[in-house]
């Protein structure tokens, strides 16, 4: 297990220094302006989807594929990928009803990004059917013990998205951000394709009416813990133009560095706890279980601190130059210290979620992060309204990330209990 968290540690440590790489060439292209704003604020909302699908529907595929022991994985994933198409009426749905959902978040009509940023998303929106198919193929491999197919794959991905953008940034601006993002999901799907033919067929409700049931709480959950994204966007969209792209620096080096040195133990926690529950290892699980929160909260914090220090001086090196000014420099460095406690559990939500996803308590998991996402976003309103600004926001975050850390260990200790009987 040591071993193949180094393994997939170094592939996603690869895919974060393309990310990086990706930070600092659109920075300096783009520099604080509207329409690198706009992006920001297009995009949220179909990454945060995008993110669920991968981090929900394969916790909630590989228990439902294990339990296939004694019969046909081949038909049970045909009629999985089967019951995904319905994602291409989901993306329709959402498109009919984008004014809305963008009037919500960021005010309906008039200003220059809701109007810029509305076609983008509407664009960007159809990625969510790719998504979840690569899912499940990807979800297929780590069940196989093959771990490094889909990382590797997502590697490839951030690539092209960044070739693709530097290819026509300068024709189509802030659109070729968006197709970026498209092909990204594309190449995913594409290279994580199994080699055996899967065939599809009308969706089966035996199949589909199970997943959905199991994942439809794990939507909620994982929908409103990953929300820091749109309650960041939707409060940081009315502090001026440059903001959103301020704000995005911070949080992206903030959560990147959180999450990559703890992505090794969210990878394989999750199967390895099946696999000892499957064979009613109890005791195991649950000393697994608790050194691998020892160990996420070491990697966090000590990440974090250490990008509160070299952050600054990583964005005056690499990010400042182009249309990334000296001022924009000091804008940003400002909120390095805003937003350290949030910082600290980017990395950590995964795994203590995990235990219970494997215990199937699902439903529990999903009321505790939309309780949490409800007090963050009551709270940010409160304080945008006495003028908090940029603390709100960080304010904000911390309730939704810790509420959601906090309530899942309560949950955990709970549940363990019943496991010693």
């Amino acid at each position: 297990m040591k071993r193949k968290s180094i393994e997939i540690t170094f592939i996603f440590g690869l895919i974060t220094l393309v990310q990086l790489i990706s930070q600092i060439v659109l920075v300096r292209i783009f520099g604080a302006s509207l329409e690198y704003d706009s992006f920001l604020a297009a995009v949220a909302l179909p990454s945060v989807l995008v993110t669920v699908i991968y981090g929900t529907l394969s916790d909630t595929f590989m228990p439902l594929y294990a339990s296939q022991a004694d019969k046909d994985k081949n038909k049970f994933v045909s009629a999985i990928i089967s019951s995904l198409l319905p994602f291409l009426l989901i993306s329709s749905t959402i498109l009919f009803v984008s004014v809305s959902i963008f009037g919500i978040l960021f005010g309906f009509g008039g200003t220059l990004l809701f109007t810029n940023s509305l076609p983008l998303f509407q664009f960007m929106i159809w990625t969510l059917p790719f998504a979840g198919m690569a899912t499940v193929f990807g979800s297929l491999h780590y069940f196989h013990k093959k771990f490094t197919r889909f990382p590797l794959a997502q590697l490839l991905g951030a690539i092209s998205s960044l070739a693709i953008t530097l290819a026509l940034y300068k024709y189509i601006g802030a659109w070729s951000l968006a197709i970026g993002f498209l092909v990204n999901i594309l190449a995913q799907f594409i290279l994580i394709l199994p080699s055996e033919k899967i065939k599809i067929a009308l969706p089966n409700p035996n199949i589909f009416l199970p997943l959905l049931l199991s994942w439809l709480p794990l939507i909620i959950s994982s929908f409103a813990v990953r929300s820091d994204t749109l309650l960041m966007r939707a409060f940081g969209s009315s502090l001026g133009e440059g903001q959103l792209v301020y704000l995005n620096l911070v949080t992206k080096m903030y959560s990147l560095g959180s999450g990559i040195v703890t992505i090794g133990i969210q990878v394989l926690l999750l199967p390895t706890l099946l696999d000892r529950f499957v064979h009613h290892q109890y005791t195991e699980a649950k000393k697994l279980v608790l050194k691998t929160k020892i160990v996420g909260i070491l990697l966090s914090v000590g990440t974090s601190l250490a990008i509160m220090v070299l952050g600054p001086i990583t964005i005056k090196y690499l990010f400042v130059g182009g249309k990334f000014t000296e001022s924009d420099f000091a804008s940003v460095s400002e909120l390095f210290p805003v937003f350290l406690i949030p910082s600290f559990a980017w990395g950590l939500n995964a795994i203590f979620f995990q235990p219970l996803i494997a215990l199937r308590k699902t439903w529990s998991l999903g009321v505790v992060n939309v309780l949490s996402l409800a007090v963050a976003w009551l709270t940010t309103q409160i304080l945008f309204t006495q003028d908090s600004g940029v603390s709100a926001i960080a304010i904000g975050l911390s309730i939704l990330l810790f509420g959601g850390i906090i309530g899942s260990e309560l949950l955990w200790q709970i549940y363990q209990r019943k496991l010693s009987h």
